[in-house]
């Protein structure tokens, strides 16, 4: 698989499964509507949280301080 392969792929997470992610910056961060996100890691993959107001408080903390 070659690079613009793998970027234009988007990994689904389960809110009930814990990830941890390394980001550049904040650009790597996006607020899409309806409380989406998008985070892409250092590797250049991208993660969606489908809902991230449902996320614990930790981890809402943790993105509210990237977006």
């Amino acid at each position: 698989m070659d690079t613009s392969d793998r970027d234009s792929q988007v990994k689904s997470c389960d809110i009930r499964r814990k990830r941890a992610f390394d980001i550049k910056g904040r650009n790597d961060v996006r607020l899409l509507k309806d409380n989406r996100v998008i985070i892409k890691d250092v590797d250049g993959n991208r993660f969606e949280i489908h809902d991230y107001s449902k996320l614990d408080q930790k981890s809402a903390s943790l993105l509210d301080s990237e977006i």
